[in-house]
C-alpha cells in the first residue's frame, strides 16, 4: 500500500478510502485485488491534480511538466530529462518568465525531488525526499517516477519498449521437392541462412546486455524483448524445416525494425552513447543487409566484439 501513495498519514487514509469504496462498488467484502487496481488507478490520477494544486503557488508551472513523463517510462536518465526539457524550455519560460532562472535541467531535478516526484537511484537504492537525504548530487543520473504518479501517467514499465510483434506471412505445407530441398543438398537454403543471421543477432546482443550499463530493470526488459525475437526465430527456423512456407525475409525485415525501433528508444531514454544502443543499431542494418543478398557475406557487426 506505501508503494502507491506517498509517505503521509493522509495519503494512506484517502487510499484505504478509495479501496474500501471500490470493494463496495464492485460488492466486495472484504476488499479484492481488483477492487485495490481500481483504487490505484483514480488514487493516481488524484494525487497528480492535487501535487499541481498543492505547489501552485510556488512552482506554478508543475502542470506543465508532466508531459516530460508520460508515456515514457517511470527510469528517466539525467540526459533524457534534459533531452525533454530543452524541446520546451523556451514555451515554459515565456509562459512562466518569473521563474525562468529555475527553469533549468538541474533546477527542475530539485524541485521535482524535493515535491516527491521524483526519487534518485543511490546505490542499491531508490531514495526520495523525506528526512535527512540528501538531495540528488552531480554524478547521480538515474531518476524514478514516484509509484504513486506512474499509473495516471502511464508509465508503469521501467522504459517505454514496444513489444515484439513478429510479421509472418503464410503457413502453408510445402512440397519436399521445394525450394527447402536446398538445405538437403547444395548446402542450407538462402531462407535458413537469414533465420540463422536474425539468431546470431540475437545471440550477440543477449550477449553483450550484461556488460551494458543499463538499469536492471530496464535490462532484464530488454533481455525478455530480445529472447522474444530469438524464440520467434527459432520456430520460425523449425517451421521452415518442416516444410511449412514462411515469408523469411518479411520476418528477418520485422527483426530488423524492432531492433533499430529499440536502438532509438534507448536512445530517447538518454543512452544514446552506450555501445548497446549502437550495437543494435549495428544488428538492424546488418540483417537489412542480409535480406538484400548479402547473407554470409561479411564477419558480423561490431557488435559482436
Amino acid at each position: 500500500m506505501f508503494r502507491r501513495s506517498l509517505p503521509r498519514p493522509r495519503d494512506a487514509i484517502q487510499f484505504l478510502n478509495l479501496c474500501r469504496d471500490a470493494a463496495h462498488e464492485r460488492g466486495n467484502d472484504p476488499i479484492a485485488e481488483g477492487d485495490v487496481i481500481a483504487a490505484t488507478d483514480k488514487f493516481s490520477a488524484w494525487k497528480l491534480d492535487d501535487l499541481a494544486t498543492e505547489y501552485r503557488v510556488n512552482h506554478p508551472y508543475l502542470e506543465s511538466l508532466y508531459p516530460m513523463f508520460e508515456n515514457t517510462g517511470y527510469i528517466v536518465m539525467r540526459q533524457a530529462l534534459e533531452t525533454r526539457f530543452h524541446a520546451r524550455a523556451e514555451q515554459l519560460r515565456q509562459e512562466f518568465p518569473d521563474y525562468a532562472d529555475n527553469l533549468t535541467p538541474t533546477g527542475l531535478i530539485s524541485v521535482l525531488y524535493g515535491i516527491g516526484f521524483l526519487g534518485v537511484k543511490r546505490g542499491n537504492n531508490v531514495v526520495y525526499a523525506g528526512g535527512p537525504k540528501a538531495p540528488p548530487q552531480p554524478g547521480e543520473d538515474e531518476f524514478h517516477v514516484h509509484p504513486c504518479f506512474r499509473p495516471a501517467l502511464g508509465s508503469q514499465g521501467p522504459v517505454e519498449l514496444t513489444a515484439y510483434s513478429p510479421t509472418r506471412v503464410g503457413n502453408h505445407t510445402r512440397a519436399a521437392t521445394g525450394s527447402i530441398a536446398s538445405d538437403v543438398g547444395l548446402g542450407v537454403s538462402r531462407d535458413v541462412q537469414l533465420l540463422n543471421q536474425v539468431i546470431q543477432s540475437c545471440e550477440r546482443l543477449l550477449r553483450r546486455l550484461p556488460r551494458a550499463a543499463l538499469p536492471e530493470s530496464i535490462g532484464v526488459e530488454v533481455h525478455s524483448q530480445v529472447s522474444h525475437v530469438l524464440g520467434d526465430a527459432r520456430a520460425v527456423l523449425e517451421e521452415l524445416r518442416a516444410g511449412s512456407a514462411v515469408d523469411v525475409s518479411r520476418h528477418a525485415l520485422a527483426a530488423s525494425g524492432y531492433f533499430d525501433r529499440i536502438a532509438v528508444q534507448l536512445s530517447d531514454h538518454g543512452f544514446q552513447p552506450e555501445p548497446i544502443t549502437r550495437g543494435f543499431a549495428d544488428e538492424a542494418r546488418l540483417l537489412v543487409r542480409a535480406v538484400g543478398g548479402a547473407v554470409g557475406g561479411g564477419s558480423g557487426s561490431s557488435s559482436s566484439h
